[in-house]
Order: C-alpha cells, then structure tokens, then sequence
C-alpha cells in the first residue's frame, strides 16, 4: 500500500516546503516538508526541494509505519489491559498502591496515557488482584514493510 501522489500533495500544501532547519510548533529541529530531524541526522547546507520530496516519501511509507503501528497496538492494549481490571470486582487502586508502592509511577504514566514504556511489573501486581485479559488479536497493520 501507498499513499497517492494526492496525498502527497496534500502533505505538500498543509507542511510547506522550507529549505533550510527550524523549529517546529512542537520545539523538534525540522526541514522539508515537516520532517522532523533525528540525530544522527544533520543538513547544515539545507536541502532542496526534491530532496525534501524524497524524504517525505520515506517518512509515509509502509515501511515507516509498522513500528509505529506496532507501537500503537502495544500501548492501546496497555490501557485496554487496566481498563478491564478496573471494572473487575475485586480491583482496588488503592489496595495496589499498598501493596505495590513502587508501581506508583507506571500506573499514572498508563493511566494518563503515557505508554511508550514497558509495563510488567505493573500488569504482574494488578494480576494479583484480577485476571488480565488476553491480547486481541486486530489491530496490526494490513500492510508490511514490503508492501
């Protein structure tokens, strides 16, 4: 799967093309059309448009998206998982907390829906007070790194 060259246009007249590094709404290092700039990247001479072009191309590709899609997934079944826990009976926060202090601050990071981390320590507490609910199995990208 890819995006249309409509898409792209679209991109195009939302983002702007600008040759030359600068800071975003968001305060990242930017160039191009919106790409944001990860070290070990450097363009200290700019880009021209075509470049810019190509790079925007790779930033939207199937490709890019799969670890993030992945990402997605994993963090939407984290709050998913407490959710769950959260309705069952004999699940208690504040019997967590006590008995858990240390998992203080996973539980506000999955709570206030701040999940790029790894939460098993946390699930392994909660699991002790209700049964976690398995992976579902949609979600995942429909097209691969090789689409």
């Amino acid at each position: 799967m890819q995006l249309s060259a409509e898409g792209l246009d679209l991109i195009k007249r939302f983002e702007g093309f600008r040759n030359q590094q600068y800071t975003d709404v968001a305060g990242f290092p930017t160039i191009g059309y919106g790409h944001r700039i990860v070290p070990p990247e450097a363009f200290p001479n700019g880009m021209s448009e075509p470049q810019a072009a190509n790079l925007l191309a790779g930033d939207v590709s199937a490709a890019r998206f799969g670890p993030y899609a992945e990402r997605m997934c994993r963090e939407i079944e984290s709050m998913r998982k407490l959710v769950y826990v959260f309705y069952h009976q004999s699940f208690s926060f504040g019997k967590l907390i006590r008995a858990n202090p240390d998992i203080r601050g996973d539980l506000t990071d999955c709570l206030i829906g701040n999940l790029d981390k790894d939460f098993q320590q946390l699930f392994q507490a909660v699991e002790e007070q209700a049964a976690i609910p398995a992976p579902l199995p949609h979600g995942r990208p429909l097209v691969t790194a090789a689409s």
